[in-house]
């Protein structure tokens, strides 16, 4: 709470009636006149600032615990007095997004960017909330310090193959010099004055000097490869040396992961470091590669912190920590890890030490999840351990893509019997809320006429207008959507016998379709079956019932059809 001090400087009388004031203000807190309260502050504060401080300090924040819209209240009144300072802005964003208003919160640190464009914790809090993390003040900074240091982009652990390119290219110039070694020696023997070879012993070095004849070199040996196994290898150095290139910031790692991504252009990985190095270059370019990379794949760790770090080459600050923020939540639920694949291979192994453990991880992992059968484990497990409203979307995922999957179809028919057992159990309780609520769960699994009735009767023991209503309309829907699905099997049957030559049992079935579903469609189907089978009576009873039901009301009960 720094910013009153510096909002409230030690100015005017050092009365003591401004104690009067803060006692008028707290009265009209208790009492919820807010705007009030907010006018009774400000006086005290005029008149006595360094006492009235640390008051108003305790009672902002005795506000915030008892649910901060108190505070909230006070502080934007408190905004529009003190309109030029930054820190009550920020402190104003952070309690709206405690109070999850982020749309809000966004506007007070836009506001106190407007004011000091250079007040970093309204920077920070500004991009945590555009990238949803709730990370604040010092600790949204530190998050992302690790990458805002970096002069490099995020690659992936390349030191076992940094050594074999190493070693590639001293083995042959130490291969090199040995031979001119001998050939020296050999020639020496001829000199009747011979001369001591001079040409120093190559070494060691921590990085290949000439990276582009490793390149070449290595692309001949791909292409010599016989077989995908054999190809394996040297495209494997081949990236290697684009992610020495790239961590040195040389705009030749293009050409490298240009040449990688035409022989591989569905990994992600790839394309996302040949953008890196486009970036080296050309940032602004760089930066609408990788977003249109995002797109594709959005859970990308490393296209998320490059972006972050391409955005800063490009000079936008406030979008280069957004995505690394976006990164950083990614990263945080696969605990730190790039690569989650290995992280479903734990949680398999998992599933037989401890299966909580293997829940939790999976649930981290619930973004990531794009296989049908790593949707179905977590929604299982969630099953076991009573979560579930995540079984339920795992399920509901699943089904989407395969309606018929037998799992993920008895998975919600759990659900839904659990839900509704524990709405009944409330509903005998007259716990009439808690009931409510559970009816609405069980609906949004699977509604029929049964239970739509048994919710409208707690509904109307809650006695809430607004839900009464809802029930009402999904009854009548539901009563709507039951008749249409039974005149359409009558349909079905209908069109069967009319199709076997059995005339007038078609016609029994036609005359219950039309019952509940008059449509004129139905109608004509009908009317020619009659005439098909030469059922001319019927045809005129059948047309005589359709004229009436067009004039009946919508309201009113359709007409019997007795065709005899």
């Amino acid at each position: 709470m720094e910013f009153l001090k510096k909002i409230f400087r030690e100015s005017g009388k050092k009365d003591e009636s401004y104690q009067i004031h803060i006692k008028k203000a707290k009265q009209l807190l208790d009492s919820r006149f807010y705007d009030r309260a907010s006018v009774e502050y400000n006086k005290a504060l005029q008149l006595n600032a360094q006492q009235s401080i640390p008051i108003v300090k305790r009672q902002f924040e005795d506000a915030e615990a008892a649910g901060g819209l108190d505070l909230l209240s006070l502080g934007q009144s408190l905004l529009v007095s003190f309109p030029n300072n930054p820190e009550l802005a920020n402190f104003l964003g952070n309690l709206c997004r405690r109070h999850s208003q982020p749309r809000q919160a966004e506007n007070y640190y836009k506001h106190a960017l407007k004011v000091d464009p250079d007040y970093e914790w309204a920077s920070y809090n500004l991009a945590a909330t555009l990238a949803h993390s709730y990370q604040y003040d010092d600790n949204a900074k530190l998050s992302i310090s690790v990458f805002e240091v970096r002069t490099s982009f995020v690659l992936p652990p390349f030191e076992d193959e940094l050594a074999q390119l190493i070693d590639m290219e001293f083995n042959e110039k130490f291969a090199a010099w040995e031979a001119a070694k001998e050939a020296a020696e050999e020639a020496a023997k001829l000199e009747p004055e011979p001369k001591a070879f001079d040409q120093p012993e190559p070494k060691r070095l921590k990085t290949p000097k000439e990276p582009g004849q490793l390149f070449s070199k290595l692309k001949l040996a791909w292409n010599e490869a016989q077989s995908p196994q054999d190809k394996e290898e040297p495209f494997k150095l081949i990236c290697a040396l684009g992610y020495q290139l790239l961590s040195q910031n040389q705009a030749v790692s293009f050409k490298v992961f240009e040449w990688a991504v035409q022989r591989n252009p569905l990994d992600a990985n790839l394309r996302c470091f040949l953008f890196c190095s486009l970036a080296l270059k050309q940032p602004k370019i760089a930066v609408e590669k990788l977003i249109a990379l995002l797109a594709k794949v959005p859970n990308h760790r490393y296209t998320l912190i490059n972006l972050g770090l391409a955005y800063r080459r490009a000079n936008n600050i406030q979008l280069s920590r957004r995505y690394l923020f976006i990164g950083f939540e990614m990263l945080r639920r696969s605990q730190g890890k790039y690569e989650v694949a290995g992280l479903f291979e734990e949680a398999k192994i998992l599933l037989r030490k401890n299966r909580r453990k293997a829940w939790e991880l999976l649930h981290d992992l619930r973004l990531d999840m794009t296989k049908p059968e790593q949707l179905l484990q977590l929604g299982a497990l969630s099953l076991e351990f009573k979560e579930w409203n995540i079984a339920q979307s795992c399920f509901r995922e699943v089904l989407l893509k395969d309606p018929k999957n037998r799992q993920a179809l008895d998975g919600m028919r759990t659900i839904r019997q659990e839900w509704l057992a524990l709405a009944r159990i409330a509903a005998d309780r007259n716990n009439w809320q808690e009931s409510v609520l559970g009816y609405q769960l069980v609906i949004s699994v699977e509604a029929d006429e049964e239970v739509l009735e048994e919710a409208l009767e707690v509904a109307k023991g809650f006695g809430n207008p607004k839900t009464i209503r809802e029930f009402e309309r999904e009854l009548a829907l539901q009563k709507q959507k039951d008749r249409l699905a039974i005149a359409n099997q009558h349909l079905e049957r209908a069109m069967m016998l009319e199709g076997k030559r059995q005339g007038p049992a078609a016609i029994q079935e036609y005359q219950q379709s039309i019952i509940m579903l008059p449509q004129h469609k139905v109608f004509v189907q009908m009317l020619d079956c009659c005439r098909k089978f030469r059922l001319d009576s019927h045809a005129e009873q059948l047309s005589v019932w359709f004229e009436k039901v067009q004039e009946v009301d919508p309201e009113e009960e359709i007409p019997p059809l007795e065709i005899v």
